[in-house]
């Protein structure tokens, strides 16, 4: 059973494992928490970081930056213009976008939220039926343009403009079924120009809905139309308390419930508009408004016969019990607040031009003598009719006939009028929204490359006029291929065999059989002889940052493919991508840059990833300066260290980056300590073993290997001491076995039974401790990393941890002398599911297992080695010292996300104890409290076993707990200590 431990003190230190080339990993900054055992009355104390030495850095010499080039660079553009391209000419699976003309925006939504009063979104051409999805503007002072693109609701609203000021929006197809297809809610000083807004049901409220809280709304070169035809639809509807709205040179088709309808409005100009009626007219303006003005438009009735137009003539409404109103309506309390003048009128039955005042008017002659409308007309001739929408729902007569009554008959100086009519055709003195012309045909040839060899011709039928409905068009390209269909078509493209300069005709033939040709001369994009340049850094065990640039000219990057050698690949990305690979190993990374015209250059860096996994070896003894084994006869002296070759020695590889071994020091002719290094490496002030004068000492080291091979020895203190290596396993950056870890379990303990042993360990027959299965442990475990400890000893002697039903090697784990009680810490090859004990020397000793955690084929932790540092000493912390009974919280920095370094499972720590005054233990366990004030339970577990005047250290196999805490627990009845952690690794599964 565990106990528990009731204060808590708290230290702050950080480690920062930086890669070489700048790229940092920050294990996270710890915080260290203490807490007296029940019962036991002790002051807390809570000390300041800055008090003691409690920052330490390192240089992980896993963590590596790999680059190559194959020359030049380029740079991204930024600016106050926001860029906008759905997918159509983009792969929005790989990017989001940034917003920028090289990677821009995939949402319409994220560029509209991302806008500051002042900037300008420009949205990519989309061709039907690409649409983005229903957009909010609540941002004042922007500008978005929409070059053709379709914004969708399959429900609500598509476009909605709330509580803006001095917005303009143009150049878009919004539709949607929904009652109000564009709101403008709340909003001032607001333009939609040039939109075409349609709705495929009965929009009660509205296709363009203004609500009574706006003012200085303008509704200007816009078609406003419904699919088929609805008894209950609204054009335009202008709310009561709105103000100062124009509505100027639109073409409304088709409204069962009126194309314009408006009440309570201060200040109206429906000018120079196209507005076909149907069941309730054209205009109704009511509710006491003023200053209205409805002059300049050309106001027809719906006519069935017309192809495309369905259901809303006089002849259906009347069928359908509907009345059919007159074309404008002016209610009595809004008359004398109202103009209106110079319209053209266009009927087709017996459609009355005005109910004015609660009066109808049947003929335009009978208004007239009112006095009202002076200037109205009758149409004689029925005009060429327009597509209401691109996505041609119907079509509307709007274009004038030669001789046509309202030609020339427009106010130029009607409130609200435009200089230009709906297609931007200038000058404009007609009636109705587009003006007459008689050079009504004049083809248009927009051609991009797309490729380094591809063109997309873009066709259009007017270059100022009017667009006409094509009964066909034909390109040829310049290189003997024609193409072309009948109707509609836009765009077409081509690819050439070669580049070249090219001349490219265009033929196109309207409806009225009346045909048109223009020549455009186009040249290929030029090879820009791009060069790429790559670099790769490891960020984690199995995860590596790409960055990538590209020379390319004037053609700027489009896209940036990354293969990242292991099957994987992102595409169609920005400079920068990230991986996580599912195993350690050496992996080439191929970059592909990629510019606007599919040119294209590729450059390679071969990359090792800063994870390694596990083999168990041995136990095999590469070091024996008493023996002569390794190459080395003569003891270690603080003179010079003694090197030690890992890389290639017996059957360790070449690639290995780190090796786990017993270290043993004896024949020790004086005091002092002894530090294992990768070779070439500065001492970092660590230490691994402290011994005494004729002490023999072991502990487990995790040693980086050094780039020659080699692993180093050095020893600080008086004297010389033999010095002993046995391998326990090695660390290579290829698939093996990973670490899982665990909270200190305990297995074996032959004093009281555990593990099924409950007599001493002698010299006459190994313990047969079982492994897999024990537990969580599984079957196909490879190794076990556990803390094995001997007391009761009754003779001096050594022990020594291997794999079941091989021989027992020449190494050894312990090495202890009567009445001794000692620990080590030991990676066990597993070969069988047991490892076996063994001792030599006389008499008997009681042994304890307790289990760290396990290696296994499928474990996730790959271990990257960091270059020795130390990480605390309460030696330089005032009342640093760890009380009996206290368990201090070693936490670690938390990330962005509160966690520690991501998929860190565990630490391999060195721990130290000294200034101890009596017996007693140590335990590192993860912390199990909320991580601040709790009581952690310790484990009935321990790492190390310490003396009266002792200096004990063993290396720890350390999992974060509760916040990223590891608990250090002084189970010594009387002594306090001070306590010292240095930092060798970490196990990390992402």
């Amino acid at each position: 059973m565990g106990e528990s431990v009731s204060q808590r003190r708290r230290f702050t230190v950080s480690v920062v494992v930086t890669a070489a080339a700048g790229a940092a990993l920050c294990l996270p900054g710890s915080a260290f928490a203490a807490a007296s055992k029940a019962g036991v009355s002790a002051a807390v104390h809570r000390v300041s970081a800055a008090q003691g030495n409690a920052v330490a850095k390192g240089t992980s010499p896993a963590l590596k930056t790999f680059t190559s080039s194959s020359s030049k660079s380029a740079a991204a553009a930024a600016g106050t213009t926001i860029y906008v391209n759905g997918g159509q000419f983009k792969d929005c699976s790989a990017s989001p976008g940034t917003g920028t003309a090289a990677d821009p925006y995939c949402s319409l939504q994220t560029a509209v939220d991302a806008a500051s009063s002042g900037d300008t979104i420009s949205v990519a051409f989309q061709q039907y039926p690409y649409v983005y999805p229903a957009v909010t503007v609540s941002t004042s002072g922007i500008t978005i343009q929409g070059n053709g693109s379709t914004i969708a609701n399959s429900a609500g609203a598509g476009l909605v403009l709330s509580g803006v000021t001095g917005v303009t929006v143009s150049n878009f197809t919004v539709t949607s079924p929904g009652s109000s297809v564009v709101q403008v809610v709340g909003s001032h000083d607001v333009v939609l120009d040039t939109m075409d807004v349609a709705t495929e049901g009965s929009s009660t409220t509205g296709a363009i809905a203004i609500d009574g809280a706006s003012s200085g709304i303008t509704v200007s070169r816009s078609i406003v139309s419904q699919r088929g035809w609805s008894a209950g639809a609204e054009g335009i509807v202008i709310a009561s308390g709105a103000s100062n709205v124009d509505l100027a040179s639109d073409v409304i088709a088709t409204f069962g419930a009126g194309g314009v309808v408006a009440n309570g409005v201060a200040g109206l100009d429906v000018v120079g508009d196209t507005i076909q009626r149907s069941c309730a007219g054209a205009i109704s303006v009511g509710g006491a408004s003023t200053g209205v003005s409805i002059e300049n438009n050309l106001l027809e009735d719906d006519n069935s016969a017309v192809a495309y137009n369905v259901n809303g003539d006089e002849a259906t409404c009347t069928q359908d019990g509907l009345a059919w109103a007159p074309s404008v309506t002016v209610t009595a309390d809004t008359a004398a607040a109202t103009t209106s003048d110079y319209n053209d009128f266009l009927f087709s039955g017996s459609t009355a031009p005005y109910a004015w005042g609660g009066t109808v008017f049947g003929t335009i002659a009978a208004m007239q003598k009112t006095g009202v409308d002076p200037h109205d007309m009758l149409e004689t001739k029925e005009p060429r009719t327009i597509s209401t929408s691109t996505l041609h729902y119907s079509v509307v007569p709007a274009i004038l006939l030669s001789g046509s009554t309202g030609i020339g008959a427009a106010n130029p100086n009607a409130p609200g009028a435009l200089s230009t009519d709906l297609y931007g055709v200038s000058p404009y003195t007609d009636c109705g929204a587009v003006a007459f012309t008689d050079d009504h045909l004049k083809p248009k040839l927009i051609l991009a490359d797309v490729s380094a060899t591809g063109i997309e011709a873009s066709v259009s039928e007017s270059t100022g006029d009017f667009p006409i409905d094509l009964s066909g068009y034909s390109i040829n390209w310049g290189d003997g291929t024609v193409t072309g269909v009948g109707g509609d078509g836009y765009v077409e493209t081509h690819d050439y065999a070669a580049r070249g300069t090219y001349q490219i005709t265009l033929t196109v033939t309207d409806d009225m059989g009346d045909s048109a040709s223009v020549t455009e001369s186009f040249s290929t994009a030029p090879d820009d002889h791009m060069v790429a340049n790559l670099s790769v850094s490891d960020t984690s065990a199995y995860g590596v940052t790409a960055s990538g640039t590209a020379s390319t000219g004037d053609d700027g990057v489009a896209n940036y493919d990354y293969a990242w050698g292991d099957g994987a690949v992102t595409t169609n990305g920005a400079s920068t991508a990230t991986h996580t690979y599912a195993s350690p190993g050496t992996y080439t990374v191929t970059l592909t840059a990629i510019d606007a015209h599919a040119d294209s250059a590729t450059t390679s860096v071969t990359i090792t990833t800063a994870g390694s996994d596990y083999t168990a070896y041995g136990p095999v003894r590469l070091l024996d300066t008493r023996s002569g084994t390794g190459g080395v006869s003569s003891p270690l002296t603080s003179a010079a260290p003694i090197r030690l070759k890992v890389a290639g020695n017996g059957s360790i590889p070449a690639n290995v980056t780190a090796v786990a071994m017993n270290v043993t020091v004896t024949n020790a002719s004086g005091y002092g300590n002894v530090a294992v290094n990768p070779d070439g490496a500065t001492p970092s002030g660590t230490s691994n073993l402290n011994y005494g004068s004729g002490q023999t000492v072991a502990n487990m080291v995790i040693v980086p290997v050094g780039k020659d091979g080699y692993v180093s020895f050095s020893k600080q203190g008086p004297g010389a001491v033999a010095v002993i290596a046995d391998a326990a396993g090695y660390y290579t950056p290829t698939a093996a076995s990973g670490y899982t870890a665990g909270s200190p379990t305990r297995i074996l303990d032959t004093r009281d039974g555990t593990g099924g042993v409950s007599q001493p360990l002698t010299s006459t027959a190994p313990i047969k401790l079982k492994i897999a299965g024990n537990g969580s442990i599984p079957a196909n475990v490879t190794a076990v990393a556990v803390n094995l400890t001997l007391t009761s000893a009754s003779g001096y002697g050594n022990v020594v941890a291997y794999p079941d039903g091989s021989t027992q090697p020449t190494a050894s784990n312990l090495n202890y002398s009567a009445g001794q009680t000692i620990a080590n810490a030991a990676i066990v090859p597993v070969t069988d599911g047991y490892i076996d004990l063994a001792k030599q020397g006389p008499g008997g000793v009681a042994m304890i297992v307790d289990v760290d955690g396990y290696f296994s084929p499928d474990g996730a932790g790959a271990y990257v080695p960091v270059t020795p540092s130390r990480l605390f000493d309460s030696r330089k912390v005032a009342n640093g010292k760890l009380p009996a009974g206290y368990a201090d919280g070693l936490g670690i920095d938390q990330d962005s996300s509160g966690d520690v370094l991501p998929g860190v499972t565990s630490l391999v720590l060195n721990s130290t104890v000294t200034n101890v005054t009596g017996t007693g233990f140590l335990t590192v366990f993860p912390d199990n409290t909320d991580g601040l004030n709790g009581e952690p339970l310790v484990p009935n577990a321990s790492n190390l076993n310490f003396g009266a005047g002792a200096t004990v250290a063993n290396l720890t196999f350390a999992t974060p707990g509760t916040n990223g805490v590891v608990d250090f627990y002084n189970g010594a009845r009387s002594s306090s200590l001070d306590l010292i952690v240095d930092i060798f690794g970490f196990y990390q599964k992402d």
